[in-house]
């Protein structure tokens, strides 16, 4: 299921020597699993500034800006958690998390039909993924209300107009 959890990805690969000895791993492994234990723990706010401090050391990481989005969400800042799962997925069009949270984000701020685009993406890149499916039933369905509203509008304006 993907409820607001942290991904570890990216973690396992050995260690690349950066100039002055300093491995990359203690630089940013390091950092994002310090903001993963903060998550965990339910330490979302710390770990927004964690995963900021990571973002410093490792700018380009899908996996972080989706780590940050997570915590965003368990903060409710919908805002704030879009614009991240929005850079993870452009770093990572191959992302499910970033497309999910996306959605998520999406679909608290009221944006039912790009929340739609953003579990289906998730949902073809995890297809058995039974959490993904149900969030974009769920967003399926807030969007009739906007399309019945557009269509009634749509049916007066052809009156007072026609």
């Amino acid at each position: 299921a993907m409820s607001p959890s942290v991904d570890s990805a990216g973690e396992g690969r050995g260690p690349r020597v950066r100039q002055g000895g300093e491995t990359r791993r203690d630089s940013c492994g390091g950092r994002k699993e310090r903001a993963d234990a903060l998550f965990r723990s339910g330490k979302y706010a710390e770990a927004v500034e964690a995963y900021t401090h990571a973002l410093g050391a490792d700018p380009n990481s899908a996996v972080l800006y989706s780590n940050r989005s997570a915590a965003f969400i368990a903060l409710e800042k919908w805002p704030e958690a879009l614009k991240d799962a929005r850079k993870g997925a452009g770093l990572d069009e191959g992302y499910p998390k970033a497309h999910y949270r996306q959605g998520i984000a999406l679909h608290h701020l009221g944006e039912y039909e790009d929340a739609v685009t953003a579990f289906s993406r998730a949902l073809k890149l995890e297809p058995n993924n039974r959490s993904i499916r149900q969030k974009l039933e769920l967003a399926s369905t807030a969007t009739q209300p906007s399309r019945i509203k557009k269509y009634v509008e749509e049916i007066g304006r052809q009156l007072t107009c026609g």
